[in-house]
């Protein structure tokens, strides 16, 4: 989880983020998520697992 200054230079705040929304799109699922802060995030995942992420990139 990424660490978010909360606007004071002695705390720092973890997120915990909690799903919203998330629907199917051609690219796979996308997820949007909120944490208590306000702050907001989309994740996505592929429609299928990828063993090899780095040669499905290149297309070898």
């Amino acid at each position: 989880m990424p660490l978010h200054h909360d606007g004071s230079m002695t705390d720092l705040h973890r997120h915990r983020w909690s799903p919203i929304s998330s629907h199917h799109v051609s690219e796979g699922l996308v997820v949007y998520q909120r944490c208590a802060c306000g702050q907001w995030r989309i994740t996505s995942t592929p429609p299928y697992p990828v063993a090899y992420p780095e040669v499905a990139a290149t297309g070898r």
